[in-house]
């Protein structure tokens, strides 16, 4: 056994060894310029209209725990006051970091999420009519706006694992505003009884 053990010793230290002179090609770097910051996702300091793409890897998931785990948020008290201890924002993590990505999206721009979470799980979130925040956005994958859940994000499968990737893109400031005239324009119609649309 002992020599079999020295010869296995031997191949490693030659392998280390080898690895040492020899190291392996690394690709060169990527010609996009990237700058790297640390902050709070929910009150990120970046302008309004200012990013091209946001990307969210399991940050949803982490939002989604934290809502999950926060005993405060369920039993939120507002009259409540205890002194030394800061009183904590009711809304949902996760709600506040969709909507401060909707808000960082220059028109046109995505948002692109893989999540361990499946769409009964995740769509809510994403819903412009229970996050005030998200109305300037669609989803980006085709058929993903009639709400079948189907449609709505790519489901991959890696070894064991299975993530959900969603896509959604920030509308452009000329199709919010068609979407605000046809809306005054229908509102308008329904008032006064009369039809605008043959």
């Amino acid at each position: 056994h002992q020599p079999l053990l020295l010869r296995m010793r031997e191949v490693q230290e030659q392998r280390l060894v080898n690895y040492a002179r020899n190291p392996p090609v690394r690709p060169p770097p990527h010609p996009f310029k990237v700058d790297y910051r640390i902050m709070d996702v929910t009150k990120m300091t970046y302008p309004d209209r200012s990013v091209d793409c946001v990307i969210d890897k399991a940050t949803l998931d982490t939002m989604k725990q934290l809502d999950d785990d926060d005993d405060e948020l369920e039993n939120f008290d507002p009259g409540a006051t205890k002194r030394g201890t800061q009183r904590r924002d009711p809304e949902s993590h996760a709600a506040r970091m969709l909507r401060e990505a909707c808000r960082v999206l220059k028109p046109g721009g995505h948002y692109v999420c893989v999540t361990y979470g499946e769409p009964a799980t995740r769509l809510s979130l994403f819903d412009p009519t229970s996050n005030d925040g998200l109305g300037e956005w669609t989803n980006a994958l085709h058929g993903g706006e009639d709400g079948d859940g189907e449609s709505a994000c790519l489901e991959l499968k890696r070894n064991r694992a299975t993530y959900y990737v969603y896509a959604f893109r920030k509308r452009t400031d000329a199709s919010l505003v068609a979407e605000r005239v046809v809306n005054e324009l229908v509102e308008e119609s329904v008032a006064s009884g009369r039809r605008v649309f043959p």
